[in-house]
Parts: structure tokens; sequence; C-alpha cells
């Protein structure tokens, strides 16, 4: 329930709300999220569901997309019938609608709940531009290697402590019939979390970043490695076949029902475990190849903003104060498979879940991954490419061209 001081602190603007636009209008909250999948849905459903019992007087509309359906239509809906609030990313991909001021700052929420003393002064920095907040964080997720523990073992290997255990260990499950890796890749977004890892491991998370603000070519010899890397990978057979005609959900079964032994994805994997593979799913961390690159990890932040359009925005602060309280937050992110992002807030009872929380505490360096760390007309274009070389390993020298010539053509036109 949101607590007396939030609804003191936002008690004018409700007023102020409801005597310009009328009581109908006030009582209403639209919001837009890309949380389709089944368990996702359900877990945001039930936050809703909390907060319209703290809140009866508000009725809450939830408009459901996919997640590369929002992708595409939400400049669309920002620009001609925006809802109160959406499901939205941080740090470039966020600028992309704070720059023309088709998201509205937030900060105001911020100050009323404390957050920004309750937050890892890494979620705040993504969520900060130009002095102000611009949207509310209820959760992060960290990637790293889902396995199956029974089939390592079966294979006579274990959790690879560096890139050549890895690389053994791959050849030693081919060897016994297994497809080492699950990748479903049909959206495109999946197999740029191999990228993001090969290239923070390979040449740290300084060269990644630089390589996402266009300060480093895709043509540079670093990146040129990353893709030999991951080519090599490709040809040895390692990868689901046909990875690109499948979606995450579709390889996360091939990982449960044996064929396949291992899959590197992020936590919201968790809550579709299948209650009889939860003793047999593990995790590691993405191995070591460059000792000197340090340490860092793909660990996405999730919010949601508020459109500078939205016509309930007294309702929408309510909301995004209620997602910064420990209760509600803590079981968004334990349905979502998430981590919470208050430091307050309990982090759900799973294993897995819990020995994230413990690494991520000791990581200095967060990456938000790779459609989300550069602008959308790159990412897609870096995304389409490395599908390529899913499909053909060996056109890394045209790989390397394309990605090239498209970042030289987003720098002339951003």
């Amino acid at each position: 329930m949101a607590s007396r001081s939030i609804k003191a602190l936002l008690g004018l603007a409700v007023s102020a709300c409801l005597m310009g636009q009328g009581r109908a209008q006030a009582s209403d909250l639209v919001i837009n999220t890309g949380l389709s999948a089944p368990t996702d849905k359900a877990a945001f459903q039930a936050t809703v569901d909390a907060f319209t019992k703290a809140h009866p007087d508000i009725h809450v509309t939830v408009n459901v997309f996919g997640h590369e359906e929002e992708k595409t239509a939400i400049r669309n809906w920002l620009a001609t019938d925006p809802p109160d609030l959406v499901y939205w990313y941080p740090g470039v991909r966020m600028l992309t609608f704070v720059k023309p001021k088709l998201f509205a700052p937030v900060s105001d929420v911020w100050k009323s709940v404390g957050l920004e003393s309750k937050i890892a002064p890494g979620v705040s920095e993504q969520l900060t531009y130009d002095g102000q907040q611009w949207g509310m964080p209820y959760g992060y997720y960290m990637w790293g290697f889902y396995y199956r523990r029974d089939l390592f073992a079966k294979a006579g290997i274990s959790v690879p402590k560096n890139w050549a255990e890895f690389l053994s260990d791959c050849a030693k499950l081919k060897q016994a019939g297994l497809t080492p890796i699950a990748l479903g890749d049909q959206e495109k977004w999946p197999a740029a979390g191999w990228f993001d890892y090969l290239d923070m491991r390979t040449n740290g998370f300084a060269a990644h970043e630089a390589l996402m603000h266009g300060q480093i070519s895709y043509d540079s010899p670093g990146v040129r490695k990353v893709l030999t890397e991951w080519a090599s990978l490709v040809k040895h057979g390692y990868f689901t076949p046909n990875s690109t005609s499948y979606r995450w959900q579709d390889a996360q079964r091939f990982m449960f029902n044996g064929k396949s032994a291992m899959m590197l994805i992020g936590s919201f994997i968790i809550p579709g475990i299948p209650p009889d593979m939860a003793d047999k799913i593990g995790f590691f961390n993405f191995p070591v190849i460059n000792p000197q690159a340090g340490p860092a990890e793909d660990a996405p932040i999730d919010m949601f903003s508020m459109p500078s359009g939205a016509k309930n925005q007294a309702n929408a602060k309510l909301f995004l104060a209620f997602l910064a309280e420990d209760a509600p937050q803590s079981k968004l992110a334990e349905g979502l498979g998430e981590l919470p992002v208050l430091k307050s807030a309990t982090v759900a009872p799973n294993a897995l879940l819990q020995q994230q929380a413990a690494h991520l505490a000791k990581i200095p360096h967060f990456a938000q991954f790779f459609d989300r760390d550069t602008v959308p007309r790159m990412a897609d274009a870096g995304m389409q490419q490395f599908q390529r070389l899913l499909y053909d390993p060996s056109q890394v020298n045209a790989i390397v061209k394309t990605l090239a010539e498209a970042e030289k053509s987003t720098a002339a036109n951003d």
C-alpha cells in the first residue's frame, strides 16, 4: 500500500488534475507494456491489482504488446496518443525520447520517495540526463549461462573457469551427442548477448562502451577478433542448428528436454524453469577470456517512463511511487525473474537469483545490453549482421565491412 508520505507529497498534483480534467478522467491510468510473456504478464497484473487495492478510485488499463512490437510502435504512441506510462529502457534508448521531449521528467517522484539513496549509483546514472530523472527503475537482471548439471556430469565436465575450459567442455558435449549451446535468435536480440560478452571479456568494458558510443570502429582489430572467435563457435556446430528460426522461449525448451546443455540468457528465464528441472539447472558467469579485460556483466535495468503527453500524470506518478516501495518491487522482481533495484527490497528465495545478486554486488561495471547501449539504427544493423554470422560464419570480413559502413552512416545522420 502506498505510504502516507507519498500520498501527501503527491496529493496536490492529484487535486490539480481532478480540477483541471474532471473526476472521470483523473480516475484513469493507462499503461503500455512489452511484458508479453505469460509469466511477465501475470507478475505485472499482480502489481496492478495491488495498486488498485491501495487506490480503488483509479481504474487501470494495461495494454500489452509483444517485445519487438513495442519497440516499433512506441514512437507513434508518444507522438499521437500517449499512454500515461510506458515500459522502456534506460541509457541510450531512453535518450531517444528524452531529447525530443517525448518523455517527461519524474524527478519529483524520485525526491518524494528518496530514491537516490536507495539504489546503486550505476542504476541512478542510467536514468539521469541533464540533471533530471526520466523513469522509475523497478528491476534489473543479469545475463549468464544456465546449464544442465546432470548433462555436464554425464559428459564428464564441470563449470569452466576460463575460455579454454569452456571450449573443451563444448567439444566434449558435442562428442556426447548434445548441442552444447541452445540459442533462439528469431527476434535478433538474443544473439547480441554473445557479442556483448565476447567483446567485454576480450577487449574490456571501457573499450566496449567506447564501441557502443561510436568512439571505436567496428573495423578495429579488437572487434574483428571478437567476431572471428564467435564464428569459430558457429563453425564447430556448438549452437542450435537454424537458431534464427526459434524464439528464445523455444530454445530454452531444448535445454529443458535434454537436447542442449546450456544457454546464455538473462534471468527472465527463471520463472519458466519447470518444477522438475529446478534442481538440475545451475548458473555460471561468462568465462574469462582475457584476464586483463576486467570484470563487467550485462545487467539491463527495466523501468516505466511517463510520456510528456500523458493525460493522467498525477495517477502515473502515484503508480511510479508505488513501484518504489519494497514490497511491490520485491514481488514484481520475483515474478519477472529479476533482481529489485532497491537495496532494502527482498531478493526472491531462488538459489540462482541469490547467486547472481551476490556476484553483482562485487561488479563495478554493468552494460545495458547491445540494443540499449547504442543508438537504434546501429543496434538494428548490428543485430542483422550477428544473424548473418550465425547463417554463414565464413563472412566475418564482409560483416566487419558492413558494420563499419553502418557506423559511418549512423554518425552522419545522428
